[in-house]
């Protein structure tokens, strides 16, 4: 249940927040001081536990000289409505980023949201809620690339595509991306990972293909789940 509670009053000025759990983003105080309005996690954001999650904040008017953003904390509400500090995320992150990515602790699912410090500033000091939960929701995209006829060569930078339509609310970033090959008795063997913990709404993922395989027409790529393929293509040298 949401409890609205006033922080505090300072100089007039009620402060008051929607506290059922927080993530605190934190500053030091430098010569050009920078508080940054949370962008995500917004209402529909899931995270799930122990997988890698990221918030995000408006980065477009950071000072040059900008100190780093010295903590991410994660808090939960107390019986009494106050807040209980869980666990540190991330630590002394450029403010010039936009974005800093951390591992989800195991901590009790439910609602929480992300609160950044506030000193007055007419931008918003914290997010919608959103879930952290234990339920991980896959997501299989179409591979539209590479395709039957793709070529790619040894040690070159290639781009991996999928498809971004129907992607469920709650859906995981992308887990992998890896390549195969067909054997000898038709069955996969496992080549290498590509690329690992894609966002799945970016579509795309640049990847470099290893030098030390065989050259061959029956590579494929499985992307974000077991049997989710790509067509088999070819690699040269």
């Amino acid at each position: 249940m949401v409890l609205s509670i006033a922080t505090s009053i300072l100089g007039g000025l009620v402060l008051s927040a929607e506290l059922v759990s927080c993530i605190a983003i934190g500053h030091v105080q430098g010569r050009a001081p920078y508080f940054p309005a949370i962008v995500t996690p917004t209402a529909s954001s899931y995270w799930d536990i122990d997988r890698n999650a990221f918030v995000t904040w408006d980065a477009s008017k950071v000072p040059s000289d900008a100190d780093p953003i010295p903590w991410v904390q994660l808090y939960n509400t107390t019986e009494y409505g106050g807040p209980n500090y869980v666990a540190t995320l991330a630590s002394n992150f450029p403010a010039q980023s936009g974005k800093v990515t951390f591992k989800v602790p195991e901590v009790v699912p439910g609602s929480y949201f992300v609160m950044r410090e506030s000193q007055f500033q007419d931008t918003p000091y914290s997010s919608a809620h959103f879930t952290i939960g234990s339920i991980y929701i896959p997501f299989s995209p179409v591979v539209i690339s590479p395709t039957s006829s793709t070529v790619w060569k040894l040690g070159s930078q290639q781009t991996v595509v999928w498809s971004t339509s129907n992607i469920p609310e709650d859906a995981d970033n992308l887990v992998y991306v890896d390549l195969y090959q067909t054997g000898d008795f038709g069955g996969p063997e496992f080549v290498a990972t590509l690329v690992q913990d894609i966002p799945r709404e970016q579509g795309s993922a640049e990847v470099t293909v290893p030098t030390d395989i065989t050259p061959g027409n029956k590579y494929f790529l499985m992307v974000a789940t077991w049997g989710n393929d790509s067509p088999q293509f070819t690699i040269t040298e």
